[in-house]
């Protein structure tokens, strides 16, 4: 194993995303591998491109593409500089304007991982696991001079310090996907790199051109570890689409929404995906014995101005997928897409329509966040109603308590621990949800509507989302939203 580390000192990431020719305006996070490797080429440049470190650099792109650690980051921004214009003209004129130029950035959070200089801020990490523990030791000293050469990674304005780690490294969050679809694509160096840097960048001055755009890999967001046994039976690892167009859309219009994306993707599935969207075998109407796929809203909800507002959907894949059964949901959503504005069209009839693109920017809305929803807490809220699975008896003394009966079992059938304590009632304990009569109703077969009701759940011990309870948790009821560990109404959207 060979491991790369760096901070950035000022605590702001700034360098801009490129989207397959185009400069992009919104800032790159997390860093690509490539860009790391650009920064140690220049720094072998610097440095009067001695023999040995180009023989290490041409080791490090033979290896398979690297784990990557980078922090979660919670803001970010483009600083606008003022510059002096190139224009001659006006040169002469005797006029020197300034333009300015923004530098699209990200802040860093402070804490983390802890550094040699002792700086707060969090630091970020490159792993090869392949190389060999002979290699790494023979390279050590080499890449040890390469990384105090180093000054900035991206724009010159992102300062870094840069070393060779060894002990105290992080965990990575970005793993090379080995078949299955990444939930995130960068760019990575592999053979020839090298060269091909050298060659752009040879002559200097005018001979200088862009070199030509490393490789993509897909890397795949590894599950959130968890302290004890694992619960429910969905991955944490949501499939997160954010709305860019249409109508607005509240969360009374979950039901409409969720059943049009489930039904563009399953006009396009094939095979086992037909039965992992639909929840029944092909060519079959009876419900699959296998969890499949859940299609939930994404409200702005929980804060002191939350109208419950979607600013997206997710898909909650079921526990336990083949990386084939992954790709063929994945298969699915890419036919869906429209080809020329690349986003998943659904139109819900009277509901309205909307389009949705798979969120990807490095700094998301709250409600946009996979631990929004994921997070490990011992109480949840409902913030779509649950629909409980059979009706009440004709004679019951306490609704409440039948209901809370219900809502046992549910949470049994998910492979989770029995409540601690439950509370149910027409109104939800999450600030912004409407209340649950207001919702459209779910019925059953015979025409007759399902009991429909918010619920609070607190276990004795904390589990990890989503959660998805009731007869409706396939299409958007159901879903709950942790709460103690976000201190009650405390973020904006």
């Amino acid at each position: 194993m060979f491991a790369l580390q760096w901070e950035y000192l000022t605590g702001r990431a700034v360098a801009r995303a490129y989207h397959g020719g185009q400069i992009g305006t919104d800032p790159e996070w997390p860093p690509h591998p490539d860009r790391v490797f650009q920064a140690l080429v220049a720094a072998w440049g610097a440095l009067g491109e001695p023999e040995a470190e180009a023989v290490a650099l041409r080791w490090l792109e033979s290896l398979k593409a690297p784990d990557l650690y980078a922090p979660e980051v919670e803001r970010s921004g483009a600083e606008t500089v003022h510059v002096p214009t190139n224009d001659k003209a006006a040169a002469v004129a005797g006029f020197h304007g300034r333009k300015g130029r923004t530098f699209p950035s990200v802040l860093l959070p402070e804490g983390g991982n802890a550094s040699p200089s002792g700086r707060p801020f969090a630091a970020c990490a490159l792993v090869w696991p392949d190389a060999t523990s002979e290699d790494a030791a023979r390279f050590r000293e080499v890449f040890a001079r390469l990384c105090e050469a180093v000054t900035h990674i991206g724009h010159s304005r992102s300062l870094v310090r840069m070393w060779v780690g060894a002990e105290d490294l992080p965990e990575p969050n970005f793993l090379p996907s080995e078949g299955g679809r990444g939930r995130v694509f960068l760019r990575i160096p592999k053979e020839g790199r090298f060269d091909a840097l050298c060659s752009a960048y040879a002559g200097g001055g005018k001979a200088w051109r862009r070199p030509s755009v490393a490789p993509y890999q897909s890397y795949v967001i590894p599950a959130p570890q968890k302290n004890g046994p694992e619960y429910g039976l969905f991955d944490p690892r949501l499939v997160i689409l954010r709305r860019v167009g249409g109508n607005a859309l509240t969360l009374l219009q979950t039901l409409p929404f969720t059943d049009a994306l489930r039904g563009t993707l399953l006009k396009a599935a094939e095979g086992v995906g037909k039965e992992l969207i639909s929840g029944h075998p092909e060519g079959d109407g009876t419900p699959t014995k296998r969890p499949h796929v859940a299609f939930v809203p994404l409200p702005f909800v929980g804060a002191e101005y939350a109208d419950g507002h979607l600013l997206g959907f997710a898909l909650a894949f079921p526990r336990g997928l083949s990386l084939e059964e992954e790709e063929k949901i994945w298969e699915a959503f890419t036919r869906s897409l429209d080809p020329e504005k690349d986003t998943l069209s659904l139109v819900a009839g009277a509901s309205g329509a909307c389009e949705l693109v798979p969120e990807e920017r490095p700094v998301r809305p709250f409600a946009l966040r996979e631990r929004t929803w994921c997070d490990q807490s011992a109480e949840w809220a409902s913030v779509t109603p649950l629909v409980l699975d059979r009706l009440p008896p004709r004679r019951h003394q306490d609704f409440d308590q039948w209901a809370a009966g219900q809502i046992v079992e549910a949470c049994a059938r998910q492979n989770l621990p029995s409540p601690a304590r439950i509370e149910v009632g027409s109104v939800s304990f999450v600030r912004g949800v409407p209340p649950a009569r207001n919702f459209p109703c779910l019925k059953r077969k015979d025409g007759l509507r399902r009991w429909h009701t918010h619920a609070r759940i607190v276990f004795s011990e904390p589990v990890a989302g989503p959660l998805l309870l009731g007869a409706g948790r396939f299409r958007g009821y159901g879903f709950f939203r942790p709460v103690l560990q976000w201190g009650g109404n405390s973020h904006d959207d």
